[in-house]
């Protein structure tokens, strides 16, 4: 089954998703980067694997929101990874 999968590619509900051939992990790797509102989530930017220089990719644009900016640099940002 594992080398089956490893040779599969397609696109699911986050984006392609495409296996490495030898180690069997996910590669080619794109993450929406989102921020909790009041109304919902607005995406921020894209987390891409390809780019090591510039992996992060901001969409927003942060010119009206100044304010909630300022605010939310008094903040502790936690984020969270797993490799199996």
């Amino acid at each position: 089954f594992m080398k089956l999968l490893k040779m599969t590619n397609f696109n699911g509900l986050s984006g392609h998703i495409e296996f490495d051939a030898t180690s069997g992990f996910r590669s080619n790797v794109t993450l929406a980067i989102v921020d909790k509102t009041k109304t919902g989530v607005d995406l921020v930017g894209y987390w891409r694997e390809l780019n090591a220089k510039k992996s992060i990719e901001i969409v927003r644009s942060y010119a009206k929101e100044k304010d909630q900016i300022l605010d939310k640099l008094n903040r502790n940002l936690i984020v969270t990874t797993k490799l199996v």
